[in-house]
C-alpha cells in the first residue's frame, strides 16, 4: 500500500478532485486482489488493476462519480463477466476527494510511514447522508470505537477492508512500514547468520531468546504480518513455539527449520491437536526456496531471506 499512498499524494497535490475505485472484497475465485485501485481525475488515471475488462468498467463509473462529485458508491460486479474468473462476484468502492486543500489526516499518514509505523486509515461514511470521515490510526489506538471495538481487528488481513453496519460503512487501509518485520525465535546458527544477512535489507529483525521464564504470550506482542523462523535446535521446543505461532492469525508467515520427514511430523501432530487447513498452510517447512539446496549456513540462510523477499507484498 506504499504506493497508493504515493499516487494519494501525489494526486492531492495536483489539486484537482479525484476518485478513487478499490477493489474491497471478492467472493469466489479471480485474478484480481483485494485492494486493487485505480485513481482518475480530470487530468490523469493511474491503476494497478489487473483486469483490463474490469478495469474499464471501473473506469467508467469512476468517470460517473467524479462528474457527479458523489461522496461514496458501492457497485458489485459479476465475476462471471470478466475474462480469467468464475462464478461470484466483487465489490468495488468509489470515493470522491475534492481535493482544494491537503488533508492533516493525509500528512499524519505520511509522516508515519516514514518514521516505520505501520498505520491504518479508516474511512467511514454515513449511510444516510454520506458524510465522510478521514482518521489516522496507529499504534494502540482506536478510532471509532463503534465501527471496531478491538485494536487486533484494526490490522486487515488484505491492504484494504470493508466493514457494513445498519446506518454506517467503514472502508480500512492499511498503509504498512516499507520494513518487512522479520521475528528469529531461537539461536540456531542460522538465525545468526540471518540476522547478519539482512542488515542491509529493509528487513526489521526481533530476536526472542528462547530461556525457561519465556510465557508463551510473547506471540501476542509481535507485529501483525510479521515473518516468523523458528530455530530452536530442539524438535519438541519447535513444535510448541510453531503451535504457538499459529495461534496469531495475524502473522503473515510461519516458518520452522528442518527436513521433510520433520515436517511432516508436524504436520500430523498439529493436525491431531485441532489445527486448521488454514493454519497448516500458514507453516512453511521445510523454509527457504527449494531452487536453493546448498547445506552451508550461509546458503541456507540466503534462501530463507530470499524466500521470505518473495512472499512480501512490495
Amino acid at each position: 500500500m506504499s504506493e497508493w499512498l504515493s499516487k494519494l499524494h501525489e494526486f492531492y497535490t495536483e489539486g484537482d478532485p479525484f476518485v478513487i475505485a478499490t477493489v474491497a472484497s471478492l467472493h469466489g475465485n479471480s485474478p484480481e486482489q483485494i485492494g486493487a485501485y485505480l485513481f482518475l481525475s480530470e487530468k490523469y488515471c493511474h491503476s494497478v488493476v489487473s483486469s483490463d475488462s474490469r478495469c474499464r468498467q471501473m473506469l467508467a463509473t469512476a468517470r460517473s462519480v467524479l462528474n457527479s462529485a458523489a461522496n461514496f458508491t458501492i457497485e458489485q460486479q459479476a465475476l462471471g463477466n470478466i475474462a480469467g474468473s468464475t462464478n461470484g462476484h466483487c465489490v468495488i468502492t468509489y470515493e470522491f476527494f475534492p481535493a482544494n486543500n491537503y488533508p492533516d489526516w493525509l500528512q499524519e499518514l505520511r509522516r508515519q510511514q516514514q518514521a516505520g509505523i505501520s498505520s491504518i486509515l479508516l474511512r467511514e461514511f454515513n449511510n444516510v447522508d454520506n458524510e465522510a470521515q478521514n482518521h489516522v490510526v496507529s499504534g494502540n489506538t482506536v478510532a471509532q470505537p463503534t465501527v471496531v471495538t478491538d485494536f487486533a481487528e484494526l490490522n486487515p488481513p488484505e491492504d484494504c477492508l470493508l466493514i457494513n453496519h445498519e446506518n454506517s460503512t467503514a472502508i480500512l487501509r492499511a498503509v504498512r512500514s516499507r520494513e518487512i518485520p522479520l521475528v528469529l525465535v531461537g539461536d540456531h546458527p542460522v538465525a545468526v547468520e540471518i540476522a547478519k544477512q539482512v542488515a542491509v535489507l529493509p528487513i526489521t529483525v526481533t530476536k526472542i531468546e528462547v530461556t525457561r521464564d519465556l510465557k508463551p504470550d510473547w506471540v501476542d506482542h509481535l507485529t501483525p504480518h510479521s515473518y516468523v523462523i523458528i530455530m530452536t535446535g530442539d524438535h519438541e521446543l519447535d513444535f510448541r513455539f510453531c503451535q504457538l505461532a499459529l495461534s496469531n492469525r495475524t502473522l503473515k508467515y510461519v516458518g520452522c527449520i528442518g527436513s521433510n520427514k520433520k515436517a511432516r511430523l508436524f504436520h500430523n501432530r498439529l493436525k491431531q491437536q485441532g489445527a486448521s487447513e488454514e493454519q497448516l498452510e500458514k507453516l512453511s517447512m521445510p523454509i527457504g526456496l527449494a531452487q536453493i539446496n546448498g547445506k552451508q549456513t550461509a546458503v541456507i540462510a540466503a534462501s530463507i531471506v530470499a524466500q521470505i523477499m518473495s512472499l512480501h507484498h512490495w
